[in-house]
């Protein structure tokens, strides 16, 4: 797309650079006739012209404006799955310290437990 408006910009220069020398000719002709061809060329090309550098600006603008929503997009997309995987970080953290504590607790019955037997054995 970039490439065609890149084409586009140089047609209007050209059509610009073309009505110009037409404004000339007709500036310059003695021939009425010949004078109004001119002239007609000149205000021809120079509508071509500005159609076409308005076509340019809108296709310049629609790209510029396309890029921003898909960095905009890229970006929200980026900050969700950053938030996502913290999410995930900190549940895991927060499983692991679960099942630390619920190990720590099985241990302590289990020992408390034992303790219990031993009393019990030696009374």
């Amino acid at each position: 797309m970039k490439e065609i408006n890149k084409q586009k910009q140089i047609v209007a220069e050209n059509k610009k650079v073309e009505s110009q020398t037409s404004c000339v000719y007709a500036q310059k002709s003695k021939d009425p006739a010949e004078r109004k061809r001119y002239q007609q060329m000149c205000t021809n090309l120079q509508t071509e012209y500005s159609k076409l550098i308005t076509e340019v600006q809108i296709e310049k603008t629609t790209i510029e404006e396309s890029q921003r929503r898909e960095e905009t997009t890229l970006v929200e997309e980026t900050q969700e799955v950053l938030r996502q995987k913290q999410e995930k970080s900190v549940t895991t953290t927060k499983v692991t310290e679960i099942n630390k504590a619920k190990l720590k607790e099985q241990e302590t019955s289990r020992i408390t437990k034992e303790t219990e037997e031993r009393i019990s054995l030696i009374k």
